[in-house]
């Protein structure tokens, strides 16, 4: 009778359970899974997860291998290049028949772990980006993927160019020939009765609903003194700011706080939301190079 160790348990466990790399590959529709979207693991194992749609989906071994993903010097996601072993001819002929629809195409690489499978929240996005060339020979086809981000752990999908780079909201260069208050409108008030950690209930804000968006709210006093919260809504009706994350106790009535205006770094919201200012809001002070043409795949 054969013993196992209980390091080679160990071992034996740890390789089950090795990251595992899925593919979606958007051969259809761009923005969601369809009957025409691929969906390969590399590994050698059928992998069962969810795809980008929060679906579940079976994974299929499709004998895949990718390069490092390239960086420039400026850390932006540049390229990477995914092959597809072309045993049997098992790829040739669709790579061959679909070589240009292929182009432009959107492909996802996701990493996961063999025993996290049960939550879409346990895969990491490792690029996202669209075909840009394909190669076909005897033994393989290659497929070179170029970033749709631009910037690693920049991801609301926004060119990063098209983001005003103004740090601070409403600072001297924000705020050239216009009055910082104005573009603030920071004001005081106390916390009403019926509030928690992550919703702030005051007594005497009266802006119509969306006002506080994006904005901030600092406890002056009580046990949350000195905390400072982004705003991500505001309901005129009830009087409520939606925290973006909880504070650490729940303020008592009258506790005070202070609410001041903020900004997304967008061009849309520099010109519609500070109508203030006049009739193009701050549009005039922007500094995102939103004008300049840009193609995502040149």
């Amino acid at each position: 009778m054969r013993i196992i160790t209980n390091e080679f348990k160990a071992r034996a466990e740890a390789a089950q359970n090795s990251p595992v790399e899925l593919i979606d590959f958007y051969l259809g529709a761009q923005d969601m899974c369809d009957e025409q979207t691929l969906h390969y693991s590399i590994h050698s194992k059928t992998i069962d997860f969810y795809n980008l749609d929060g679906n579940t989906q079976t994974y299929l071994p499709g004998r895949l291998s990718r390069s490092q993903v390239a960086h420039n010097a400026g850390m932006r996601q540049d390229s990477v290049t995914v092959q597809f072993d072309n045993v049997g001819d098992r790829f040739q002929t669709y790579f061959w028949k679909e070589s240009r629809n292929m182009l432009d195409k959107r492909l996802v690489i996701r990493q996961i772990f063999g025993d996290l499978t049960d939550s879409l929240s346990h895969a990491v996005s490792i690029i996202s980006g669209v075909v840009d060339h394909v190669v076909i020979s005897e033994r393989t086809c290659q497929i070179k993927v170029v970033s749709m981000l631009g910037y690693s752990g920049f991801q609301s999908g926004a060119v990063i160019d098209r983001v005003c780079p103004i740090s601070t909201f409403a600072s001297s260069r924000c705020a050239q020939g216009v009055s910082a208050a104005l573009l603030t409108q920071e004001t005081m008030d106390v916390v009403d009765t019926g509030s928690t950690t992550t919703s702030i209930k005051v007594k005497t804000l009266a802006q119509t609903d969306d006002y506080w968006n994006t904005g901030k709210i600092e406890f002056t006093s009580g046990a949350n003194d000195g905390t400072v919260r982004k705003i991500i809504d505001w309901d005129q009706a009830t009087k409520t700011l939606t925290l973006d994350y909880s504070i650490s106790a729940v303020p008592a009535e009258d506790d005070a706080v202070r609410v001041s205006r903020d900004c997304d770094r967008t061009l849309k919201m520099c010109r519609e939301r500070f109508l203030e200012v006049g009739t193009n809001g701050n549009m005039a002070n922007f500094r995102g190079k939103n004008t300049v043409v840009r193609t995502l795949n040149p």
